[in-house]
C-alpha cells in the first residue's frame, strides 16, 4: 500500500464521503467482498485492516 496524490491512468477510484482510494484493476477484484476499515492509534500512526463485507 502507498499513500499517493492522483491515481494512475489505468486504477479505479473508490469515494465515499471519507475517503478516495486508488486500486489497480487486479487489487479491486480481488478486494470486491472486503471493507477496509482505517484507524488512529494513541501515537498518531495509521492503521488498515480488511475485513469481510457484512
Amino acid at each position: 500500500m502507498n499513500i499517493v496524490a492522483a491515481p494512475e491512468p489505468a486504477d479505479e477510484v473508490i469515494e465515499t464521503p471519507e475517503a478516495r482510494v486508488f486500486l489497480e484493476k487486479h487489487a479491486a477484484e480481488a478486494l470486491t467482498d472486503k471493507v477496509l476499515d482505517a484507524g488512529v492509534d494513541d501515537a498518531g500512526a495509521v492503521n488498515f485492516t480488511l475485513l469481510p463485507q457484512p
